[in-house]
C-alpha cells in the first residue's frame, strides 16, 4: 500500500521535479492509475492460471525495476509504456496480495486474520503521502524518493518466495 499509495499520490510533484511540465505530470499520473484498470482481467487470469507464487514475485519485482525507470528523463512514448506498465504492476500486485493472502489462515479465524492484514496493510497507505512529502521537504533527490517505493516491492517480492502454504489449511 506504501508503494501504490506514495506513488498516487505524489507522482504529479516528483514529475514536475524531474523537469516535466505539471500538465504532462498529471496525464502520468491518469495513465499510471489506467494501467492497473485495464490489464486486470489479464494479471487476474495469470494468477488463476499459474497460481499467486509464480506470478506476484514477477509484478513485484517488476514494479520496483519499473518504478525505478520512472525516475530518469527518457522520451515521452517510453515513459507513457513504462509508466502504464508500472501501474499495472503496482496496482494488480495488491490486489492480487488480498486475493491470496486468505489461503494462509485456517477457516476458523480467517476473517479475523484478514482484518487484521487488511488493517495493518492500510498503515502503509497512512503513512506513504506524509513519509514522501518529509522526504521531498528535507530535499532527498527524486531517485531517492523513489527508492523508498522499491524496497517494500523488494521485500515483498522475497517474502512471497519464502512462503510456505500449510498443506493441511483447507481452502
Amino acid at each position: 500500500m506504501y508503494l501504490f499509495f506514495g506513488i498516487s499520490t505524489w507522482l504529479p510533484k516528483l514529475m514536475t521535479m524531474l523537469g516535466y511540465p505539471l500538465k504532462s505530470s498529471v496525464m502520468f499520473l491518469a495513465i499510471f492509475l489506467l494501467g492497473g484498470v485495464l490489464t486486470t482481467h489479464l494479471v487476474g487470469m495469470l494468477g488463476d492460471k499459474y497460481g499467486y507464487k509464480k506470478v506476484m514475485p514477477v509484478l513485484y519485482a517488476m514494479s520496483a525495476v519499473l518504478v525505478s525507470l520512472l525516475s530518469f528523463q527518457m522520451s515521452t512514448f517510453l515513459f507513457y509504456t513504462l509508466l502504464f506498465l508500472a501501474g499495472c504492476a503496482v496496482t494488480l500486485v495488491q490486489s492480487m496480495t488480498l486475493a491470496a493472502a486468505p489461503d494462509f489462515y485456517p477457516i476458523a479465524f480467517r476473517g479475523t486474520a484478514m482484518g487484521w492484514g487488511s488493517a495493518v496493510s492500510r498503515l502503509g497507505s497512512a503513512v506513504a503521502p506524509t513519509v514522501v512529502g518529509v522526504l521531498l521537504t528535507a530535499n532527498i533527490p527524486v531517485r531517492g524518493v523513489f527508492l523508498t517505493f522499491i524496497i517494500p516491492a523488494l521485500i515483498a517480492c522475497i517474502a512471497i518466495l519464502l512462503t510456505k502454504k500449510d498443506p493441511n489449511l483447507a481452502g
